[in-house]
């Protein structure tokens, strides 16, 4: 992450988690993850999650949420009882402290995204969860190419997000392309007309993949 983005992210106020846009993202793409790994009742850390996009979902489901995010301005308005500024690239967590772990949407804007998700493998029991933009969708090339904090968001193609997971020492049990909008910028409305949209294809706005300790092995791609 450079100075710049350092500073936007550092003033930028996000919308709530508690948004009406906001929330009907975070339960549409949190439901691709539930109907392949089971959370309730588990342990998660959640990095990266700033205002709460994801926790107000997750704080219904876990026994113990913990979100964490590198800016403390991020985290102010987060829902979570358990808040942790601090770098995703040097986690403040023994081994094996958390059942799952969810990267959302942070590793395009690090300099190191494997140390991340190492980071991740070694705090989780279970499987690390990813969210990042996805590079194959005209929309979020287009929003990379006008927002400069999300430049790097144009080289997160599917192929190089295995690549780190597979550095990081993690195997991709299952990838797919998801989504048609996203959490900050669009409109209510817009969100429930695209709504038919919200679910899994190739060209999807995101990247979704749910990551396990192991050889690595691709056993779905949608």
């Amino acid at each position: 992450m450079n100075e710049q983005e350092k500073e936007y992210f550092s003033k930028i106020e996000y919308r709530p988690g508690d948004h009406r846009a906001a929330r009907l993202y975070g339960r549409t793409m949190l439901s691709w993850f539930l109907e392949r790994i089971k959370v309730d009742g588990s342990s998660l850390l959640e990095i990266g999650a700033g205002p709460g996009v994801f926790s107000f979902q997750l704080l219904k489901r876990s026994r113990r949420l913990v979100a964490l995010d590198a800016f403390r301005n991020q985290l102010a308005r987060n829902p979570a009882a358990l808040r942790v500024a601090a770098l995703g690239e040097m986690l403040p967590f023994r081994d094996d402290s958390f059942d799952f772990v969810l990267v959302a949407n942070i590793l395009h804007h690090v300099k190191r995204p494997v140390i991340i998700l190492k980071e991740a493998r070694r705090v989780s029991r279970r499987n690390v969860l990813l969210i990042e933009p996805n590079a194959l969708n005209p929309a979020q090339v287009f929003f990379s190419l006008v927002a400069k904090e999300e430049l790097g968001g144009l080289f997160s193609f599917p192929w190089l997000i295995e690549d780190m997971a597979v550095r990081a020492g993690l195997g991709v049990r299952e990838m797919t392309g998801f989504g048609a909008f996203t959490q900050n910028r669009t409109p209510y409305w817009l969100a429930r007309l695209l709504l038919p949209l919200q679910r899994s294809f190739f060209m999807g706005l995101y990247i979704l993949a749910v990551l396990e300790p192991g050889t690595p092995q691709v056993k779905g791609r949608s």
